[in-house]
């Protein structure tokens, strides 16, 4: 099964999936978070595609304007996106596009040299799915029901096209590109466990490693996510060159090694 979700310039987002047309069709494997569950972007499926044969569109889903992709776990698709007035997170059955289960809470559209919405992808991490919104609203759901386990706001500066990062669960931790260098909560209550202040974050998601690699608008840096008490240190910064806002934004998420 291969499944995108299709963004045209002021239109609403698509999901769409597309079955290959051979006898044998062999079942994707979850892709429960951003760039997979590698963090490269990279799926070790093979042999799912032959162009000869082609492929047709089996379904496919309006849910609004937004700049995230798309999670799958469990035989769901996980997704979001804005109407101009609110955010609403999708769980739709991802074999028939049947909606699951949805969750619209209150958000500006903001497009700002872009089309606006959410741009950050849900997490999927056993029972519970995590999401973020561009303007700091945290939530964790029940990934069956969509039941609001918990919700934080965000109070740390809001970059200047919104929180774009997505969740990491690191441990029992919930990692967010918020803040200076970052900001983990614990993803069973959502209570702050570390954070780096109030600055502003980039727009990059983290990665995980021995460290936690964050990155803000000015320098990149490297944070131990589970020994960090406020006010928290960075293991290192490496400072780059500081440029106009408009000229420098840290947006790509540091290579896994």
């Amino acid at each position: 099964m291969l499944m995108r979700i299709k963004r045209g310039l002021g239109v609403s987002a698509v999901i769409l999936v597309a079955a290959l047309s051979v006898a044998t069709i062999v079942r994707a494997a979850d892709w429960p978070m951003y760039r997979g569950l590698d963090h490269t972007g990279i799926s070790k499926e093979t042999g799912w595609f032959d162009a000869s044969a082609g492929v047709k569109i089996v379904w496919e889903k309006k849910i609004g304007k937004g700049f995230g992709t798309i999670a799958i776990g469990a035989g769901r698709a996980y997704a979001m996106g804005s109407d101009g007035a609110k955010d609403t997170v999708f769980c739709l059955d991802a074999k028939t596009g049947a909606k699951v289960w949805s969750f619209s809470y209150a958000a500006k559209l903001e497009p700002k040299l872009h089309e606006g919405g959410p741009s950050a992808t849900p997490t999927i991490d056993g029972e519970n799915v995590y999401t973020i919104s561009k303007h700091g609203d945290v939530y964790c759901f029940s990934a069956d029901k969509g039941k609001v386990q918990w919700t934080r706001k965000i109070k740390s500066k809001k970059p200047s096209w919104g929180f774009s990062g997505s969740p990491l669960v690191s441990g029992d931790l919930l990692i967010l590109n918020a803040g200076a260098t970052g900001t983990a909560l614990n993803k069973k209550t959502g209570r702050i466990v570390w954070s780096s202040g109030p600055g502003a974050s980039g727009y990059a998601t983290p990665v995980p490693s021995i460290q936690i690699c964050g990155l803000n608008g000015r320098s990149f840096a490297q944070l131990r996510s589970r020994h960090f008490a406020p006010p928290c240190q960075p293991a290192w910064i490496t400072f780059q060159q500081k440029c106009s806002q408009h000229r420098s934004n840290s947006i790509r998420s540091p290579a896994k090694p």
